[in-house]
């Protein structure tokens, strides 16, 4: 998106830098996400193979500002335990062990709040 020529058209006469803050004043909404996530697609002991989860698609969801018991949103993400700490000493490496674990779930609570947009790229 920041190659395409319409971006840099309009940041041409400009100081400013492509950003998501700029992207949502463009878009007339109040964030702008980016997923940046990587999945390892090679079968076990092949050499990894990276790819982009996110690829060209983009998500367009309804999330509140203040979410609540009973607001509409198109997801959330209810944490399901407090934070439990285990720390123990393991002598025979001479190290203390420190875990923490914290259970949450991400819940798509109104499908009809969002959309997936997939092959957005290709339409540019």
């Amino acid at each position: 998106m920041i190659e395409h020529a319409q971006v840099a058209d309009r940041l041409k006469f400009t100081n400013a830098t492509f950003s998501t803050e700029i992207l949502a004043r463009w878009l007339e909404v109040r964030e702008v996400v980016i997923g940046d996530m990587v999945m390892d697609t090679a079968l076990e002991g092949d050499t990894p193979n990276l790819q982009y989860v996110w690829g060209d698609r983009v998500v367009v969801a309804f999330v509140p500002q203040r979410p609540a018991i009973n607001q509409p949103a198109f997801g959330y993400r209810p944490t399901l335990s407090n934070f439990v700490v285990e720390r123990y000493r393991d002598e025979p490496s001479r190290s203390t062990v420190i875990r923490v674990r914290h259970e949450v779930a991400e819940v798509i609570t109104a499908p009809d709040a969002g959309h997936l947009l997939d092959d957005v790229l290709a339409s540019i």
